[in-house]
């Protein structure tokens, strides 16, 4: 039915066919920062019956066959910049703040029976404290670079490699962010809320549940489309520069 299967990379696999990000998402599958797995050693780490996954990605293909999903791996860098900040940036600027107020409000309600919560609210700011200047990185220096870079088609000899030092930068970046997501969800078992928990607590455990979700479509794009095709671009004019 499909054109991958079991060796394929779970990064392949996500832009082949976007939908299976959320089978992947429900089965603690980690699509961003182990893209570079095959569908098999992530199975057999998460202890799944790699056939039985198969089945629920071809039924989530079948079911959606129909569906428009942009596929990114079609646009062009300065689409795929244009994209990630106008539509994960921002989501991310905004929940950071919108959580963090929560997060604040559910310590001060619950802290007695659950000290978990303040433990969860440092490990919150600490992700919040890597991701604000890292997207500002981004925003400010990385995508401009890679706008120029593809638009005018030359990179200055100054700058050679610019990108593939940056990257590595922006990648470990992710990596700390992904441990600090894997944290939260520890704390917060899977987000699953205690029986006590109030509508505040339970909106607080959904909106960081989301807000991992999106952030790892947000690292995938990244570290999977924009990043290694940008790298091989800047390779490409360094390498036209050498010959003339």
């Amino acid at each position: 039915m499909t054109t991958l299967n079991l060796n394929s990379t779970l990064a392949n696999w996500v832009i082949q066919y976007p939908r299976t990000a959320t089978v992947f998402e429900a089965l603690g599958l980690n699509y961003c920062c182990e893209g570079d797995e095959t569908l098999e050693q992530a199975c057999r780490e998460q202890h799944l019956d790699p056939q039985q996954v198969v089945v629920k990605i071809e039924q989530i293909i079948a079911e959606h066959e129909d569906d428009s999903v942009t596929h990114w791996e079609d646009a062009s860098l300065t689409q795929l910049c244009d994209h990630l900040e106008q539509t994960h940036h921002v989501f991310v600027k905004d929940e950071l703040s919108r959580l963090s107020a929560m997060i604040s409000e559910v310590v001060e309600l619950h802290h007695f029976k659950h000290p978990e919560m303040q433990e969860l609210q440092a490990s919150f700011t600490a992700m919040s404290d890597g991701i604000r200047p890292h997207t500002l990185k981004e925003e400010q220096v990385l995508f401009p670079f890679i706008r120029d870079l593809e638009q005018n088609q030359s990179t200055c000899p100054l700058f050679v490699g610019y990108v593939d030092d940056v990257v590595k930068t922006m990648t470990r970046v992710h990596k700390h962010t992904g441990e600090w997501l894997s944290k939260i969800r520890k704390l917060t078992n899977n987000y699953q809320p205690p029986e006590d928990a109030g509508m505040l607590y339970r909106i607080t455990l959904d909106g960081l549940q989301t807000f991992e979700r999106d952030l790892h479509l947000h690292v995938h794009k990244e570290t999977h489309l924009l990043f290694p095709r940008a790298i091989e671009v800047e390779q490409q004019r360094v390498n036209a520069s050498r010959h003339h």
